[in-house]
């Protein structure tokens, strides 16, 4: 889960990083997205998730929206779901 405020900046550091990872919104009213991580790269941005979550809440979840996420530890491609928490 991620404060939904962050949203933003979250899609411009993963960008920003030769874009290890594209961000979807899946329900822009709640603020879910999915991570597509690029294969080779879960490690650097599992390292920058939990970056993140040092300064507002970050917590990926296995379902959003209705959404299954598509990549699981150990597959290649696909997207990781994480939802927003307001830290209010």
């Amino acid at each position: 889960m991620v404060d939904r405020s962050q949203i933003g900046f979250i899609k411009f550091i993963l960008e920003a990083h030769d874009n290890v990872a594209v961000m979807s919104t899946i329900d822009p009213k709640q603020g879910v997205v999915q991570l597509s991580i690029a294969p080779g790269c879960e490690r650097l941005v599992s390292d920058i998730m939990k970056d993140f979550s040092e300064n507002f809440t970050v917590r990926p979840i296995d379902k959003a929206a209705g959404c299954e996420p598509a990549v699981r530890e150990g597959s290649n491609g696909g997207g990781q779901p994480i939802s927003p928490v307001s830290d209010s």
